[in-house]
């Protein structure tokens, strides 16, 4: 590979095909408010976020035999970025399907903790990327930091909401 195109793709290849990943989620947002998801919208934003999930687990299982067959071992570098864009779409998909409605209703008050699953879910994927840190831990500690103050601010509210209305029944 010559030496110009591989600087650039070490300088802004990840962030290059971190963009371009959203790019579906953007282009979702932008029908979901121009109001153009069709008669059924938690349907088609189940559909192509599933169609995208797979797309880019596909993509990151072509990674590896790529990187085989053409001897580019700079593929490898976004192996993970890819996998983790996977996860971001399939995990659109229950959140999704379980906000209409028609399924909090039948979910009842489960809905609100399958909902409060996300704080697991951030707490868990901070704790893999301090797993997966080797050496400067400055980067993970911040997404710690920050969703520790988020959560920490959800705790105060729900503490001072929840004691104002248990003083306001008595």
């Amino acid at each position: 590979m010559p030496p110009r195109l591989h600087c650039f793709i070490s300088r802004l290849g990840k962030p290059l095909v971190f963009a371009t990943s959203l790019l579906p989620l953007v282009w979702l947002a932008w029908l979901a408010w121009r109001d153009q998801l069709g008669a059924n919208p938690v349907e088609t934003l189940s559909h192509r976020t599933g169609d995208w999930s797979l797309r880019f687990l596909l993509l990151t299982l072509a990674v590896t035999p790529l990187r085989r067959l053409t001897g580019w071992n700079g593929l490898q570098r976004f192996r993970r970025l890819l996998g983790l864009f996977a996860f971001f779409y399939v995990s659109l998909i229950p959140l999704a399907v379980t906000s209409t409605g028609g399924m909090m209703k039948r979910l009842g008050r489960n809905w609100q903790g399958l909902h409060r699953l996300v704080y697991l879910i951030g707490a868990l994927g901070v704790l893999h990327y301090l797993w997966l840190v080797k050496a400067d831990l400055s980067e993970p500690l911040l997404y710690a930091g920050i969703l520790a103050l988020l959560l920490s601010y959800r705790l105060w509210w729900w503490r001072t909401h929840s004691a104002t209305a248990t003083r306001s029944t008595r």
